[in-house]
């Protein structure tokens, strides 16, 4: 599998890439004798991948829902409205994990040189993630732009997505011997593109670790479509201006994103205000975000 040959899969049309959908979906739960379920977050790209599991293969397929404590109250809300889902929870808050870990900031790769430049014990490393060669790199380093990140007081940190959904999964696999299908798509940023490579495909069966991306080689374009040829019903936060329902507290993007932490503040401002005072070794989470480009609602500028 090359790079070249998955963006030729996505350019394949909508009904072909459904089919290769469908056909994903029946070979990973034929292979795991239906030891599988959705993971299900209540967002647009997780609905599709629920409704075209249990509409073309197991109308029983279970969903297993994470809750961190950290999802909108209309996500908790959508989420309960299905049949057959299952609740997990993390085992820490996204509080302890901002505490202990740091701040969620830029992306989840850029954090993740961010944290690695800081805290490694690599001389090699630490060179590689700031590029101090000045080498061409397409990617693998930390952008100029973000390099103060390393030297400020506060951490920055990607796990907390590790921390709060990665790992109850993976607890709830181990305990359950069931396998995840997630929905994920390629498009979403080139690390995603690095791993469909290589895992050769949307599925991969090394043992006890099998999964399977069936959304993969999907665009954005391609969800709505889905939505709009089966009348999907999606989380009524869309219908409000949002553009993802993730987190609501996530960082990554939000120096992009310029209307999230409005959103936020106008959907659940007493959430908001919490939220932006969490600390990292005596620095705000709003102190962070401000520096880093994002726009935060003036009657939070104050906190």
């Amino acid at each position: 599998m090359t790079l070249e040959e998955l963006k030729k899969r996505q350019s394949w049309t909508f009904d072909q890439k459904l089919d290769h959908a469908v056909a994903t979906v029946e070979n990973f739960c034929s292979r795991l004798q239906g030891r599988v379920f959705v993971s299900f977050s209540g967002g647009k790209d997780s609905t599709v991948l629920l409704d075209l599991v249990r509409r073309f293969v197991d109308k029983n397929c279970p969903a297993v829902f994470c809750s961190t404590g950290a999802e909108y109250p209309d996500v908790v809300g959508f989420v309960h409205s299905f049949d057959n889902v299952i609740i997990i929870k993390p085992a820490q808050t996204f509080k302890q994990v901002i505490e202990q870990r740091g701040f969620p900031l830029v992306s989840k790769e850029q954090s993740h040189y961010i944290r690695q430049a800081r805290h490694t014990k690599s001389e090699k490393l630490r060179a590689l993630r700031l590029n101090i060669d000045g080498e061409k790199r397409k990617f693998g380093f930390i952008s100029k732009k973000w390099r103060y990140l390393v030297h400020e007081r506060y951490d920055v940190s990607e796990e907390c997505c590790d921390i709060l959904k990665k790992r109850p999964f993976k607890k709830y696999c181990r305990e359950t011997g069931t396998r995840p299908m997630i929905a994920t798509t390629c498009d979403e940023s080139m690390l995603r593109m690095e791993q469909y490579v290589r895992r050769g495909g949307c599925s991969t069966f090394e043992k006890n670790k099998e999964a399977s991306y069936p959304l993969s080689i999907w665009t954005d374009q391609d969800i709505y479509t889905y939505i709009d040829k089966f009348n999907l019903r999606l989380c009524d936060l869309y219908a409000k201006g949002f553009v993802r329902t993730g987190c609501m507290a996530c960082g990554f993007g939000a120096h992009i994103d310029k209307e999230r932490f409005n959103l936020l503040n106008k959907t659940c401002p007493r959430v908001a205000k919490k939220i932006l005072c969490y600390e990292n070794h005596g620095t705000k989470y709003k102190d962070a975000l401000l520096a880093a480009g994002c726009s935060l609602p003036h009657e939070l500028l104050d906190l």
